[in-house]
């Protein structure tokens, strides 16, 4: 909650100073962003928290009359692994999220569906616990704010309801599950170069469930994000 908290005061204390009418900049006809995170995870199902580093890259694109249909393309992963103290057991958690955006934009807001995939492989106390793939569906919705002649501020919410889950570890009776996701992710751009390459970096918050033998566990990723990303206007 801290980190939210902070994102939206960044967010509202930054208005004055934005474009708030449609500018080119906020839908690109073809974008690619390439990044990495410094993440923490606070993991309910191995009882622990720790840090390690998430990479990932986006794939966008705009086009029709004034560039008001978008899809674009997430991919992230990352692998923490926790340990509980000197001679004792060890846990670790692999994550894979690939999401497909179909988006509406109408001036600086937009709003699409998502079609999103996960993966989870859990070794729990040395022990291989989970072994997930899930699939799904959801929303998606934001906000891109042009400042001055080379930066950008975004918005992006993403929701996601896991439909279908494969589990491959634990028997049918345990009913591994995957609950909803909440993406929340705030950050901004500064052009690097006039039109090609800019410097990217951003707060995102993933917080989502996982079920087994009808127990949930809460799992929070929270990272901060550093990337390169590159634009195409045509």
């Amino acid at each position: 909650m801290p980190h939210l908290v902070t994102i939206f005061a960044v967010f509202f204390a930054c208005l004055p100073n934005l474009v708030l009418a449609q500018d080119e900049r906020q839908a690109p006809t073809l974008s690619f962003n390439l990044g990495g995170a410094l993440t923490t995870y606070k993991s309910k199902i191995v009882k622990s928290n720790d840090t390690s580093f998430t990479v990932g890259f986006q794939l966008g694109t705009w086009g029709g009359e004034d560039h008001t249909f978008g899809t674009g393309l997430s991919y992230e992963t990352n692998t923490t692994n926790f340990e509980y103290g000197e001679n004792e057991t060890s846990s670790s958690i692999a994550s894979t999220f690939q999401d497909i955006a179909f988006r509406y934009r109408l001036g600086f807001f937009y709003l699409g569906v998502v079609l999103s995939q996960s993966q989870f492989l859990v070794n729990r106390y040395d022990v291989e616990y989970l072994d997930m793939l899930g699939t799904g569906a959801g929303g998606n919705g934001g906000l891109v704010l042009v400042v001055g002649r080379r930066g950008r501020i975004f918005l992006d919410l993403t929701f996601v309801s896991t439909l279908n889950v494969k589990e491959s570890l634990q028997s049918d009776d345990a009913a591994p599950a995957i609950g909803s996701r909440t993406d929340i992710f705030f950050g901004g751009t500064v052009g690097i170069t006039r039109s090609a390459l800019d410097f990217v970096v951003g707060l995102k918050q993933r917080t989502y469930s996982l079920e087994v033998a009808g127990e949930s566990f809460a799992e929070v990723q929270t990272m901060t994000w550093l990337g390169l990303a590159t634009q195409w206007l045509f």
